[in-house]
């Protein structure tokens, strides 16, 4: 009877470890139908059914030591399954916290059905023991099989939860396993009375639904940020549109009017030729020249987005006295209008800010758009006077005020990154140069 009851809870462990991994699995994006996504989802679900079978040596219950499954869970995580530590840590608080729940949940209705000090279930082999052991193994299954598929309509969203989101998040469900745990450890060294019984599951109840109701207030406030975000982008996406049609009509008029003044422009050096006033010829064209190039320089491809945000800031670029060169094939793939917008827009903006800013007599921007194969490169030069690297290796913001500037880098590194992407930064001769490059922009 002993080896039967030892066997049936050595089951029970690896069943709950078993599924709680692999939803620690899903959720960092560690598929497990594969031959190696198998072995790392089983490696993790031994490593925490170990652990839980040694300390339910120790003593009845171990749930003041549950940082340990927590370290376990995020080293593990950290050596061998994807995602962020982020991430990887707030899933090693989350999946336990889940399991915490349900154990507290489950072992505290028993305890109140059928009136047993709950001291009877956590250390005595019997029926009570046995029916809380088969009703938190079907929580477990139920919960965790709910979050699985909750976690697919919202892998999404989780995937844009900022730093201090994540930190809020993971020191709620923390919080709630340690307050689990203290009321278990309480009941265990107390003579409690049914009524008490049914008053802490009653407690169990309420933290369970406020862990629910925070997860569910973060993604509605997180989603509201996005759709803020993406209104404001649309907005300026609009405006850049707006003065790409601008510099169209801008750039009619010039080469009518050049056109109209081109007869006038032959006659003119006709003269000059005819009275051997070569030096005066050579003024006029520098002058001609010079109008030429104040005529704002109009890039056209397949991308109308592409077109209107290049436009914009090349037109904007020589109003400020900045020298600009841009190649780019006529025909590109479908390009994702917002993340281009933002993309091109912060690659530009800093490259301008930064020529504006040099002492030198010559400031200049070159920009090119390649495609390798399905990769699209994206290279932004300009001219420095001193090497920028050396002086600020993490291109961290130089200006006063922190919280509202030094979003352009960190904006750039986030969308190459959003699109499977990569973003080099160097320096050669006098120039700062950076190439993102993706094959899903």
């Amino acid at each position: 009877i002993d080896f039967l009851w030892q066997l049936w809870e050595f089951v029970v462990t690896l069943f709950e470890c078993a599924i709680s991994t692999k939803f620690v699995c899903c959720f960092l994006g560690q598929e497990t139908q594969s031959k190696d996504g198998r072995r790392r989802w089983l490696g993790l679900a031994l490593s925490y059914a170990s652990a839980v079978s040694i300390l339910n040596r120790i003593m009845p219950y171990e749930g003041a030591l549950d940082l340990i499954y927590i370290i376990i869970c995020f080293i593990y995580c950290c050596a061998f399954l994807p995602g962020t530590f982020k991430q990887k840590g707030f899933i090693s608080v989350f999946y336990l916290c889940v399991v915490v729940m349900n154990s507290s949940f489950g072992a505290n209705l028993v305890s109140a059905v059928m009136n047993t000090d709950i001291s009877i279930i956590y250390s005595t082999s019997g029926l009570a023991r046995f029916l809380a052991m088969l009703l938190v193994q079907m929580l477990n299954l139920f919960v965790f099989k709910v979050l699985t598929s909750v976690l697919g309509r919202s892998k999404a969203d989780f995937r844009t939860f900022h730093t201090v989101e994540w930190v809020l998040l993971g020191s709620v469900f923390l919080l709630s396993i340690a307050g689990m745990v203290l009321i278990q450890i309480s009941i265990l060294h107390t003579n409690i009375k049914q009524t008490d019984r049914l008053l802490l599951l009653g407690v169990d109840i309420i933290i369970i639904t406020i862990n629910y109701i925070a997860i569910r207030l973060l993604l509605h406030i997180n989603r509201l940020h996005e759709k803020d975000v993406e209104h404001k982008l649309l907005k300026e996406q609009m405006l850049y549109q707006i003065q790409y049609a601008k510099n169209m009509q801008q750039q009619e008029e010039s080469i009518h009017k050049l056109r109209h003044d081109f007869k006038a422009t032959v006659a003119v050096l006709q003269n000059f030729i005819a009275g051997n006033d070569l030096e005066g010829a050579s003024r006029y064209l520098v002058t001609y020249q010079h109008a030429i190039e104040k005529t704002a320089s109009i890039i056209h491809t397949n991308q109308p987005f592409l077109n209107a945000i290049l436009n914009s800031k090349l037109t904007y670029a020589k109003e400020n006295g900045i020298q600009c060169s841009c190649h780019s094939p006529e025909v590109l793939p479908q390009l994702d209008d917002i993340d281009c917008c933002v993309l091109l827009g912060n690659l530009l903006d800093n490259a301008i800010e930064a020529e504006r800013d040099l002492v030198i007599s010559n400031p200049e921007i070159q920009i090119h758009i390649s495609l390798l194969g399905d990769v699209i490169c994206i290279s932004v030069k300009n001219r420095i006077d001193k090497s920028v690297l050396e002086a600020n290796p993490s291109l961290h913001t130089t200006k006063n005020n922190v919280n509202s500037h030094g979003f352009g880098i960190r904006t750039i590194r986030e969308i190459v990154k959003k699109h499977q992407g990569t973003v080099i930064f160097y320096e050669e001769k006098k120039w700062f140069c950076i190439i993102p490059s993706s094959p899903n922009l």
